[in-house]
């Protein structure tokens, strides 16, 4: 019974170095990319650096990124649906390259194919980056638009407390200026403080607002140039090569 297991094993073992030596010699293609890093917007800090290898290797092996391959190179249905068992993606450690291997009966066609998923993976990133950076323009705009309408109501409260409290506004101009604020005495010398310190509440929190504006128009600045900067969120580093012939 110990022999036959033995012999059973040994066979397996046999077996799977066999496997593993064949599977060896078919042909492999490896293109290398490069991917930069990806800028998130911040309203409150501006532009800031984030690396998003993580989604990456998803991405590559996406249906949508193997079909688009699958289309350039004109490949069959059958061809198509087999694609994803030939695609693997490698990091290489330490660095922000990524490796696709393809693996193929054919040394030729394992390239293709290698260069062909890259090309598409970069294509498709390019286009995401460009939705990416178009809808943080838009995001951008709105915070700048919903604070500009937040300015004005407080502009407009702070009309109305001093015409309500009968207190007259030095400056003829509502602008972001400082306020010097008279009032006409009242009778009764207790509502004179409380008159006034409604108008300026009201006008502290329109010189509040109409402060965190500009600062938001500053801190954006920089993030706007550089959203409209055209970038290549991933190159193509190294088109592929064979690496078993």
């Amino acid at each position: 019974m110990k022999r036959i297991i033995l012999g059973f094993a040994s066979l397996l073992i046999a077996g799977i170095a066999v496997a593993y030596y064949l599977d060896a010699r078919i042909p492999r293609a490896t293109a290398i990319l490069q991917v930069h890093p990806s800028p998130i917007i911040s309203s409150t800090s501006g532009m800031m650096m984030q690396g998003y290898m993580e989604s990456e290797f998803e991405t590559i092996t996406s249906p949508e990124t193997l079909a688009n391959a699958a289309e350039t190179l004109n490949l069959t249905s059958d061809e198509t649906a087999s694609l994803r068992e030939k695609v693997t993606t490698e990091p290489m450690r330490g660095t922000d390259f990524i490796k696709i291997t393809v693996k193929h009966e054919d040394a030729d066609r394992a390239i293709k194919i290698a260069n062909a998923v890259a090309e598409a993976y970069v294509q498709r990133r390019a286009k995401t980056e460009e939705s990416r950076a178009v809808r943080a323009l838009e995001s951008l705009d709105n915070e700048l638009v919903a604070q500009d309408d937040l300015v004005q109501k407080y502009l407009q409260e702070f009309r109305t407390a001093a015409e309500t409290n009968n207190v007259k506004v030095s400056s003829s101009s509502f602008g972001p200026a400082t306020f010097e604020l008279q009032t006409e005495e009242p009778n009764d010398p207790v509502e004179a403080p409380l008159r006034m310190s409604r108008v300026t509440q009201a006008k502290e929190d329109y010189e509040q607002a109409g402060s965190l504006l500009r600062e938001m128009k500053i801190k954006q600045q920089e993030a706007r140039v550089l959203l409209k900067m055209p970038r290549e969120p991933v190159t193509i580093h190294e088109r592929a090569k064979l690496l078993i012939k």
